[in-house]
């Protein structure tokens, strides 16, 4: 991955989402005022089990949803990153971006420092051509515990075949949520990719009335409604009345 992209809407100061992309940019010659401190955490329990045929002849496996974010050296923060390519491994370029990685008790931790954002013109033409629907779900999607309660006013009635009138796919986690944004994500930037499952179904054993089994659910109805109201808000994505965007 290259770099990353900050998206502040105005009315939630500066901790928002953002979309991490490619590899091995930092900056040499040490911080600077455009430099970020990227620190994401891994969490074998928020995990998705996926395929990409592009990818070292249909490789598959599980991969870990990033939890965490960046701060820029005037302290400007970013509160939850998400990959924007499922092609390009951020974890395996930590070394050569100069960032050290550190393991305990299932959880990994990949801290780089002195990362530089993406110049407009380097953006993947994926990002380009789905600009719109990125911004969407970068805003609306889960980015910290206050943007947790808006998804579940938003998607109060979130539902699923098995059960459609229940109700019980409403009170969602943010594991869920942070599953669902990123996976509503690569919809838009690769379409390739096939899922098929998730920590959350294997920790079930196959009972979907289980607390594991209605999350996978839950993740699944969630990431429905996601790609559908990014497709259909796309043109007006924000919520609040201005919003600050930042490309360094």
């Amino acid at each position: 991955m290259k770099s990353c992209l900050r998206l502040c809407a105005a009315a939630s100061a500066s901790l928002c989402a953002g979309l991490l992309f490619s590899a091995v940019a930092f900056a040499a010659g040490g911080p600077d005022a455009n430099s970020y401190k990227v620190e994401l955490r891994y969490d074998d329990n928020i995990q998705i089990n996926y395929q990409h045929p592009d990818v070292d002849g249909w490789w598959r496996g599980d991969g870990d949803i990033p939890l965490g974010g960046a701060a820029l050296s005037n302290g400007s923060a970013i509160s939850q990153l998400y990959c924007v390519d499922a092609t390009v491994p951020f974890h395996s370029r930590v070394g050569p971006m100069g960032g050290v990685t550190s393991s305990s008790g299932g959880k990994t931790v990949d801290t780089v420092p002195n990362y530089v954002a993406v110049s407009p013109d380097k953006l993947p033409e994926a990002l380009k051509a789905n600009w719109s629907e990125l911004l969407w779900l970068v805003i609306n999607g889960y980015s910290d515990a206050a943007s947790l309660s808006d998804m579940r006013t938003r998607y109060a009635n979130l539902s699923d075949l098995i059960n459609p009138t229940s109700g019980s796919l409403a009170n969602f986690d943010y594991a869920v949520a942070v599953m669902a944004t990123k996976v509503a994500i690569w919809h838009f930037t690769n379409p390739n990719v096939a899922y098929y499952s998730t920590s959350f179904l294997k920790k079930s054993k196959g009972d979907p009335q289980s607390t594991d089994g209605i999350k996978h659910r839950q993740f699944v109805a969630l990431t429905k409604r996601l790609v559908e109201d990014a497709s259909a808000y796309a043109a007006n994505p924000l919520n609040v009345q201005q919003m600050k965007l930042v490309i360094d």
